[in-house]
């Protein structure tokens, strides 16, 4: 009866340590129980590639949420399986609230080979900088400055900047339709957040549902540290959040664990299957 259960694990500040990585020990023990049938997939704000080369060495079996469930992605096969797209019209205006402040936004199209093409204008400060530099280079990812191609289909917009420069931003966004927002803060730059903005239909309550339905799993447990894994951590049968995690994400959970650096999602779906950590 275990392996009707689906696990879906947030990624950064959840599932990895300190530093965006996976424990050497968290993925050996993940490849055993993935081996021994359990279905464990991930839902993250992060992209394909960049979750692709976290997992580098975990055998996956199923497809993963990315960017916030505004896509979901065979890592074997590199196809997106599910998109939620925005209209170019309302991409289009969002780019102008941003540009109109003198801010710049990613804007992350997946393309038919299944890599990324992804927009932007100006970079303004260094954590943006920094977050362009360590990602430019990517394979499966190709950044263009200047205007979005009509014939690309946009899924994910996402800023980086201090809350008091992008709360003003969000408060504009929040007029437009069909759209959805999340502002959190970045678990790797002190007071830096991230504001993320996808189609309404797209979140990681979506990608828990679809991936549910995808393995046939009868119940779902989902593991979390930040308010954008709240809709997903509400909407699993049992929901975890590690000690680290906010007080808002706490509050939603059915469980609070150790933390992300005592690798406590790995442990925790161990014990479940009774196999060392």
């Amino acid at each position: 009866m275990k392996n009707n259960i689906l696990y879906i694990c947030d990624l950064d500040g959840t599932l990895l340590l300190p530093g965006g990585r996976l424990s050497n020990r968290s993925r050996n023990c993940l490849n055993t129980l993935i081996q021994n049938g359990a279905n464990i997939t991930i839902a993250s704000a992060r992209t394909p590639v960049t979750i692709i080369n976290i997992l580098d060495g975990l055998t996956m079996k199923l497809p993963v949420a990315c960017m916030n469930g505004s896509v979901i992605y065979d890592i074997n096969s590199k196809t997106f399986l599910k998109k939620h797209t925005l209209s170019i019209k309302t991409t289009n205006t969002i780019k102008t609230i941003f540009e109109k402040s003198n801010l710049n936004v990613f804007i992350h199209c997946p393309s038919l080979d299944g890599s990324l093409n992804i927009y932007f204008s100006k970079l303004t400060t260094p954590a943006e900088i920094n977050f362009f530099n360590e990602r430019k280079n990517l394979p499966l990812k190709k950044y263009i400055k200047g205007n979005i191609d009509n014939n690309d289909e946009p899924v994910f917009l996402a800023a980086l900047n201090t809350k008091e420069i992008l709360m003003p931003i969000l408060l504009k966004l929040q007029a437009i339709k069909d759209i959805k927002c999340c502002l959190y803060k970045d678990v790797y730059n002190e007071n830096m957040y991230f504001l993320e903005i996808y189609h309404q239909t797209a979140s990681k309550k979506y990608a828990l549902n679809w991936l549910k339905s995808y393995c046939n799993a009868e119940k779902t447990i989902a593991f979390g540290d930040n308010d954008n894994d709240i809709p997903m951590l509400e909407a699993a049968d049992i929901s975890y959040a590690v000690s680290n995690g906010t007080d808002a994400c706490k509050s939603v959970c059915d469980f609070v664990i150790g933390s992300n650096e005592d690798d406590s999602v790995t442990k925790t779906i161990a014990s479940i299957y009774n196999i060392p950590y």
